[in-house]
């Protein structure tokens, strides 16, 4: 069983799990005293058991790794595009970037450090943040990859529907050549 002590307890050296704020309080020496005041509990943590929870919260951070990489990578898109989207109107110099154009449903882009935007001041534009094309280049990678069969299996139907008619035309050039030779060659009767 463990052994609950309070903040300011003077104890023996080691470690203590502080159930407020789910950490570990190591205490230096022989004995020493716990941070914090009475609404503060410590529960005191065998060294032995500190390797097992070592090795889990080590396995659970490798494996998670990459989710939490996602996770920061897509918060930072998040507040990118909640910082960007800032409105601006036709003529504005701005600071290099896209900017979507809003009645005419197309990206703009200004080249450089500044910039004007196109059109005059009844245009609107929306300054749409660089990060903001990593998931929209992602999704379109994967429609491409996905859809590139599709398209190359009802290309197929299509190919050979135009060989084939080609092809009987070549035929059908091929025969009437033929005639026509064996025609010319044909003794007269």
């Amino acid at each position: 069983m463990l052994k609950k002590y309070q903040g300011g307890a003077n104890v023996k050296g080691g470690f203590y799990w502080n159930t407020a704020e789910l950490e570990v309080v190591p205490v230096d020496g022989k004995n020493g005293t716990l941070p914090g005041g009475p609404t503060q509990n410590y529960l005191k943590v065998p060294a032995l058991a500190l390797i097992p929870l070592a090795i889990g919260f080590s396995a659970l951070y490798v494996m998670f790794l990459p989710f939490i990489g996602f996770a920061m990578v897509l918060s930072l898109v998040v507040r990118k595009v909640r910082k960007g989207g800032a409105k601006h109107q036709g003529g504005a110099n701005v600071k290099g970037g896209f900017y979507w154009h809003t009645a005419g449903h197309e990206f703009v882009t200004v080249d450089g450090k500044h910039g004007p935007l196109p059109g005059d001041p009844t245009q609107k534009y929306i300054k749409v943040p660089t990060l903001a094309f990593i998931p929209l280049a992602l999704v379109m990678g994967a429609l491409f990859v996905i859809l590139l069969p599709v398209i190359g299996f009802a290309m197929l139907p299509i190919l050979l529907v135009r060989k084939s008619l080609a092809s009987k035309g070549l035929l059908n050039v091929t025969r009437a050549s033929l005639r026509r030779l064996a025609a010319l060659t044909a003794p007269e009767s």
